[in-house]
């Protein structure tokens, strides 16, 4: 069983709702970013939501554009996801990380290495947000 079915059913038992954050990767930088998601997950986080920083974003609201623009203009890369993930995971954290990305950075990637990496590095899953069904 997955790391999230396992979650929603360990909350579904306790009759609790579920505390999922978002943060956009990078923003302002990789120290903080990883700072913040210690400080989520202590704070009772129950699954993870990483924003993959996008230079076009259009189905997010001006926090999260002003979020990725930070982050890109940090320096982040598409890259720098899998080893901010790989931190996590080698900080104990156990909490489930779904990726939240467009299309784009995925397909320039290459779905296939994308997602192998995603997965070796401790993602459970990506949430795509203009890919059609």
């Amino acid at each position: 069983m997955s790391r999230i079915s396992q979650t929603f059913r360990s909350l579904r038992t306790a009759q609790s709702g579920e505390y999922i954050p978002y943060v956009c990767a990078g923003d302002p930088d990789i120290d903080f970013t990883i700072e913040l998601v210690r400080r989520l997950c202590r704070s009772g986080a129950d699954i993870l939501e990483i924003g993959l920083p996008f230079s076009d974003p259009l189905a997010d609201g001006p926090t999260v554009q002003e979020a990725m623009g930070r982050s890109l203009s940090s320096g982040f890369r598409v890259s720098d996801v899998f080893e901010l993930v790989r931190a996590f995971r080698n900080d104990g954290i156990h909490q489930p990380i779904v990726l939240m990305t467009y299309y784009n950075p995925v397909l320039s990637f290459g779905v296939g290495e994308f997602c192998t990496r995603l997965a070796d590095s401790g993602g459970d899953a990506m949430l795509v947000v203009d890919l059609p069904i």
